[in-house]
């Protein structure tokens, strides 16, 4: 088994074949466990280890080792007592090769437009292949990130609450903004989980939508302000007694507009 023959034709697969992230790091650290075992057909490893691994609660394991194994892409078998399962990971490369060589043998087509097809191909699945390796590292970052800014361990609550995020689509980088917003603000956990939880109740799920977020609210704020000077200044033409009276109600709209604005 080639390692990074492995890897590419993984994320090929991904295309046609959609993996959780809790997955997806489940067989990164199956395939590490069995490179260091001499790409044995079968080998054993336990929970534990591969919680260390892959950085995942063993109940998530147990959950990402079920899909992996209905998707096809290993096949496992638990044991009695405290014997830890055999694994074993089916080679994603041998099965896209028979998937080509079927479609040679049932294609009609000139063969020099299939080549030129196939080069087509080739050209998207690496660029799709770089885009996937990179959210690896982004996501790998995130969980280096967040255990350093707020001192958790790789195998507590918090960072399965994160990977439901990922799971759900949120980007890591959106993530990271909420860390970062977080620690400048001097605030704890809750605010970190209150800031993904908005977002996701809002349909934000990455950076550029929030961004577009806080842009959108500091733009009402100002306007806001704008308000209320304008107001403030209106009331300058009137005698003492009415200005002094006029600025309460200038006060009382402007609240009003940043109640209506910020609600």
């Amino acid at each position: 088994m080639n390692y990074i023959k492995e890897i590419n034709a993984f994320y090929d697969q991904l295309e046609l074949n959609d993996l959780s992230a809790s997955a997806i790091a489940l067989w990164h650290a199956l395939m590490h466990i069995n490179n260091k075992a001499g790409w044995a057909e079968t080998f054993t490893v336990a929970a534990s280890v591969l919680s260390v691994k892959s950085k995942l609660s063993e109940r998530t394991i147990s959950k990402a080792r079920n899909e992996l194994k209905q998707k096809g892409y290993i096949d496992f078998q638990s044991r009695k007592g405290n014997k830890a399962p055999i694994y074993k990971i089916n080679s994603l490369t041998a099965i896209i090769s028979d998937n080509h060589a079927d479609k040679r043998s049932n294609s009609c087509t000139d063969n020099h437009a299939d080549k030129r097809s196939t080069l087509l191909n080739l050209n998207e699945n690496e660029t799709e292949n770089s885009s996937n390796s990179s959210k690896d590292e982004r996501v790998g970052g995130m969980f280096k990130n967040l255990k350093s800014q707020f001192s958790i361990d790789y195998n507590s609550t918090p960072i399965e609450k994160v990977n439901s995020y990922l799971d759900d689509k949120m980007e890591p980088e959106l993530i990271n903004r909420a860390i970062k917003i977080t620690k400048e603000k001097n605030k704890d956990l809750r605010y970190f989980w209150g800031i993904l939880s908005n977002s996701y109740d809002k349909g934000i799920l990455t950076l550029e939508a929030f961004i577009a977020a806080e842009k959108e609210y500091e733009i009402k704020k100002k306007n806001s302000n704008v308000v209320y000077v304008s107001d403030h200044n209106k009331q300058k033409d009137g005698d003492s007694n009415d200005r002094r009276n006029s600025g309460d109600s200038a006060s009382g709209v402007s609240d009003s507009v940043i109640s209506k604005l910020m609600g």
